[in-house]
């Protein structure tokens, strides 16, 4: 049986830019006025290089992936890029992509299968296409490429996977790759007792291991764009692109440059919006910011439903959050309505379940009685002392002790650029000092913080979590890779928080128990919810994975986030504000302009 996907055709461009003190205003020498916004935090020295942790390329700007997500429930939903259509086969287990006829590199030379195949090479020997399950690519045609899973892998997220993969040009990273790539590929797939065999696995494996640290730390000299911009200059303040013409949809680009102010803060974007220096910029604001800018001219605020949630991560690593009491407690004492009124009263709605999903999706995989078993952990101090006291916990005076006498004290670990997380900080610590647990915030950049996860070091830190409609890339966010749970050769393998370089910071145990459905590995059934396809198998796991999350509290969901932003017409109009859809589409969670731009909207006014 095989299903093939169609959209009708379109054309794509992704406009997100960045630059943080702008030395370049609205004003251009160009015939038209640039195109002025936001992206990602410019890094000192980033290379043009997708590969790399502090790339300066945009997807959906000036690299393109074969398809962008529509971000739905439907992981079938996409709108094409440089893919003009894709075909499932061989059990879902195989993708077969056609490249458009018309997909050019801005050196003029053809977009090809070849590309395709080299992008999964590298992006192998990196660790993300070998995360995902590719066992191998073949080129069939110039135009015409197949991926298909190794063997032993089932993945429901297989199609995603590869069309949102962003295609490489092989004229720039084919020199990197040894001409044997693919056979060092499938050595390093060898799951046998063969010796012999299993000795060139570890080798290949050795080999990739080094190839991956030469493809993340390359720096290509200029930029080679499949997309609809071209990167042409950047300084510490921004990021200029100019249209790229051998763009396959540059008919429907209407924007000759764009400018990608970069920023340090929320501040700095919260100035932007409020003095109307950029067209288009997404991301929170409080109270007041808002009611400053939506006075200015030409400011129109947009807020669409997102699948996306900000959690406080629990390190079971660490004492004494490994006691069930404690976290359950301290649910109890952080009042989530209050903490989103304060820290993010715009742009989010307080959780109320708190069980690894955004509310609306709960609504959708849980029955009624299923979500009325929930607790809502409401404000109830009287409940949090009887927990901590039934652990062993002891209140002197104003100042809870752990069961050794020793005092409590909490260490709460934020990200210093992002207002909202350090109110939220601000909120939470109240709570815990009028409980009687001495709190102290540290702020930290967003890498360190994740750097201080992974490697197990943070008790309690704010954690983005949801990520899209499908529940496994929710709860793969709990117990999969932070949990320690990695994929390897087909098998499910477990990696214990004791081990440094396991990467689990999470430490959940690996079996818990739930009535009614006895004893359950919420490991295991988050990875089948990426291998089954049988519907009734994905809702029953959903279902426990939801239940457990509430019952153990591995996190407490602060907020619901909705995608909020803002878009100026005094230079530009044809805003797709009213297309709800193609406004939650995105590439990993990024402003989806470009796209925007691809369907045919955004345009000057002169």
């Amino acid at each position: 049986m095989k299903r093939i996907f169609w959209t009708a055709s379109a054309s794509v461009l992704l406009l997100s830019a960045v630059a943080g003190c702008g030395t370049t205003s609205k004003t251009s020498t160009a015939a038209q006025t640039p195109f002025v916004t936001i992206g990602n935090i410019l890094a000192p020295g980033a290379p043009m290089n997708i590969f790399s942790s502090n790339t300066l390329e945009e997807p959906g700007m000036d690299i393109m992936p074969l398809a962008v997500s529509q971000n739905s429930a439907n992981l079938s939903a996409f709108y094409p890029a440089l893919a003009s259509h894709w075909q499932l086969s061989n059990n879902d287990r195989t993708v077969t992509v056609w490249i458009r006829t018309n997909a050019r590199w801005s050196n003029g030379q053809p977009v090809t299968a070849q590309d395709v195949m080299t992008t999964m090479a590298c992006s192998y020997a990196v660790g993300t296409m070998q995360a995902d399950g590719l066992g191998s690519v073949k080129v069939l045609g110039p135009k015409e490429v197949q991926m298909t899973l190794a063997p032993g892998i089932t993945s429901n997220t297989f199609l995603l996977d590869v069309l949102t993969t962003n295609i490489v040009p092989t004229s720039v990273f084919g020199p990197l790759l040894p001409h044997d790539i693919w056979t060092l590929i499938h050595a390093t797939q060898y799951k046998g007792t063969n010796p012999t065999l299993v000795k060139s696995a570890q080798t290949a494996t050795t080999q990739l291991t080094a190839l991956a640290d030469k493809i993340t730390a390359y720096a290509p000299t200029h930029d080679v764009s499949s997309g609809p911009f071209v990167i042409q200059a950047v300084n510490p303040g921004e990021m200029i692109l100019r249209k790229n013409p051998d763009f396959f949809d540059a008919a429907h680009v209407r924007v000759n440059e764009v400018i990608q102010r970069n920023y340090a803060g929320s501040q700095e974007v919260w100035n932007y919006a409020i003095s109307g220096q950029v067209d288009e910029l997404t991301g929170n604001v409080p109270v007041n910011i808002y009611n400053q800018a939506k006075k200015t001219a030409g400011n129109i605020f947009y807020k669409v439903p997102a699948y996306l949630m900000t959690t406080l991560m629990f390190n079971e690593h660490i004492y004494p959050y490994n006691l069930l009491p404690v976290r359950q407690a301290l649910a109890y004492i952080i009042n989530r309505q209050a903490v989103q009124h304060v820290a993010n009263p715009v742009s989010a709605s307080a959780s109320r379940w708190s069980d690894g999903m955004v509310d609306s999706a709960t609504r959708q995989w849980l029955t009624p009685s299923q979500i009325a078993a929930l607790k809502q952990y409401r404000v109830n101090l009287v409940k949090a002392t009887s927990l901590l006291t039934s652990a062993g916990f002891k209140k002197v005076g104003q100042q809870w002790m752990l069961p050794n006498g020793k005092p409590w004290t909490v260490t709460l670990t934020t990200v210093s650029q992002f207002s909202s997380w350090m109110a939220m900080a601000q909120v939470v610590r109240t709570a815990l000092v009028q409980f009687g647990v001495p709190t102290q915030i540290v702020g930290m950049t967003f890498p360190e913080e994740l750097q201080g996860q992974s490697q197990g070091k943070l008790a309690l830190s704010f954690y983005d979590d949801g990520m899209g409609p499908n529940p496994y890339f929710a709860f793969s966010r709990i117990y999969g890779a932070p949990d320690g749970y990695l994929v390897k050769g087909g098998r499910l393998v477990h990696n214990a928080a004791s081990d440094p370089t396991g990467g689990n910071w999470v430490d959940f145990p690996t079996t818990v128990s739930l009535p009614g459905y006895g004893t359950v590995n919420p490991g295991q059934l988050t990875q089948q919810l990426d291998q089954t396809h049988n519907p009734a198998l994905v809702r029953r796991d959903t279902q426990i994975l939801s239940m457990v999350t509430n019952r153990y509290v591995p996190q407490i969901t602060m907020w619901n986030v909705a995608r909020t932003g803002w878009v100026n017409t005094k230079d530009f109009t044809d805003y797709p504000l009213s297309n709800k859809t193609l406004m939650v589409a995105t590439y990993d969670f990024e402003p989806p302009v470009g796209i925007w731009m691809m369907l045919n909207y955004i345009r000057p006014k002169s």
